[in-house]
């Protein structure tokens, strides 16, 4: 029998959860944009890190150490938010939600063998299917209401966070949901850094006036929420 898939799910946000406005980020962080990349492009799927040399090639399906492509899991409205240049996210299996049938032609119809593309009306139908393809890990990379209902899935088990810090107020209307302590717990800069790579950045990071942590949060096992 095959095993039930796990999600991850990787998000910016403020403290108060804010981690959108009108459709788009609040902040344009490239080393954030950078962290995103590279574990949703590589994590599980190289022999040693998430976070490759800079003059190694994004994706390069001829290297044979290389495990099946990662899928992101995303809501129109964040497939929308992504630049057309960039869409699909080349180096990962995309995946849309909608309800609308016409959008799901749409989205299909954009698929190439960098960024394979598939869309399902909703979640549970996605991870349905998805044992059907061949991949590696399963990120889940919004919007707000995607995110809360993947994490109070059963079958989410971490949470890359980078957790952000505005030098100004910055009124948000897309918030990601407050992490439960009792199911999820924040891991040490070394379990991130042996999750990702020793590559991997650490510590307060500061870019045009923000600062931001790179976090990991993982499920806390049934026998250790039961105190046992």
């Amino acid at each position: 029998m095959a095993s039930k898939p796990s999600l991850t799910l990787i998000v910016a946000a403020l403290a108060n959860g804010g981690i959108g406005v009108n459709g788009s980020l609040p902040w344009r962080l490239p080393g954030d944009m950078r962290f995103f990349q590279q574990v949703t492009t590589f994590l599980g799927r190289r022999p040693d890190s998430a976070f490759p040399d800079d003059d190694e090639p994004l994706h390069d399906e001829s290297d044979k150490n290389y495990r099946p492509m990662n899928v992101t899991i995303m809501g129109r409205k964040t497939w929308e938010s992504i630049p057309p240049k960039f869409r699909p996210l080349k180096g990962r299996i995309n995946i849309v939600l909608s309800s609308r049938e016409d959008v799901r032609k749409d989205v299909i119809s954009q698929s190439t063998p960098e960024a394979p593309t598939y869309a399902f009306s909703a979640l549970d139908a996605a991870l349905s299917n998805v044992g059907t393809i061949a991949h590696t890990n399963i990120f889940i990379i919004g919007g707000a209401q995607l995110y809360a209902t993947a994490l109070s899935h059963p079958l989410c088990q971490r949470i890359f966070l980078t957790s952000v810090q505005s030098p100004t107020a910055i009124e948000c209307d897309a918030f990601f949901p407050s992490i439960p302590k009792d199911k999820f717990q924040i891991a040490s800069p070394g379990e991130l850094r042996r999750i990702a790579g020793s590559k991997c950045p650490s510590g307060t990071q500061s870019e045009k006036g923000f600062t931001y942590e790179f976090q990991l949060w993982t499920r806390i096992s049934p026998s250790l929420a039961k105190g046992e």
